[in-house]
């Protein structure tokens, strides 16, 4: 983490969850909460679990591990609110950008990846439309 704030790098959070190690950017990260309980909806299939109210915004929940007792990372994607579950938080605050010039951060002397926020968005849909196929070919006469 770069302790100079002048300096170049990049705000957000580095969290670990089934993903791997990765950074989410402050620009999409609204806040780190706690959700008051997750409404399963029906023919939602996993990533996608649920919807939640997070700091009075709805937001579809995804799945990305299974930390136990972590806070939910809301953020917003195309205009929408998605609250990411299962993740811990290891650092916050602002990190070098990586020196390769790619998306990516460094921390811990690592280089970080930024997470695919819209590509589990479109994984989450992929599998829903996926599982309403299924559903109905089983209930063609």
């Amino acid at each position: 983490m770069s302790a100079d704030p002048h300096s170049a790098g990049r705000g957000g959070l580095v969290i670990r969850s089934r993903l791997g190690v990765r950074f989410v950017p402050a620009e999409i990260a609204a806040s780190v909460t706690w959700l008051a309980g997750v409404v399963p909806v029906p023919g939602l299939v996993p990533p996608a679990v649920g919807i939640a109210v997070a700091d009075d915004r709805v937001a579809t929940v995804i799945s990305i591990g299974e930390e136990p007792g972590t806070e939910a990372i809301v953020c917003e994607v195309d205009g929408g609110w998605v609250a990411l579950t299962g993740a811990r938080v290891l650092a916050t605050g602002r990190f070098d950008n990586a020196s390769d010039g790619s998306d990516c951060v460094q921390w811990d002397g690592e280089v970080i990846e930024s997470i695919d926020l819209r590509g589990l968005m479109i994984a989450a849909e992929t599998a829903i439309w996926r599982a309403r196929g299924m559903r109905d070919e089983g209930s063609r006469p």
